[in-house]
């Protein structure tokens, strides 16, 4: 089986540069790329192969709401899995009506959780 290619879109760097050097932890894994806002993901997504996208909620210029919305339009065999520091339950719903396939909180990104929820969405 090839490898997942993961996309993650945080407007936190720190965040970004975290979860990434986890996700290089888990087998199977390929990180091919970062954004750090929602306007950012679809021209992404247009010029790289992405499997599955790990999506804040919350930022500045356009959400994750949103931008989940619009990959699913473009491009429904994505996976997206909502991730975000929230983790309450309006949060988590509008994320799944906006189309999301799965909910990270991000205080329970580690490993063994990271890939509970790409098996969710996947075949690892």
């Amino acid at each position: 089986m090839e490898d997942i290619k993961v996309l993650l879109v945080d407007d936190n760097v720190i965040i970004r540069k975290s979860f990434i050097h986890l996700l290089n932890k888990i087998a199977k894994v390929n990180v091919v790329g970062e954004c750090s806002d929602g306007v950012e993901v679809l021209p992404f997504i247009k010029h790289h192969q992405v499997d599955v996208i790990f999506m804040d909620i919350n930022m500045k210029f356009m959400d994750g709401y949103e931008a989940t919305k619009n990959v699913k339009q473009y491009a429904p065999k994505i996976k997206v899995i909502g991730f975000s520091s929230s983790d309450a339950t309006h949060d988590v719903s509008e994320m799944m009506a906006s189309g999301a396939d799965g909910f990270l909180s991000k205080f329970d990104a580690e490993k063994i959780s990271v890939m509970a929820a790409l098996d969710r969405v996947t075949s690892l």
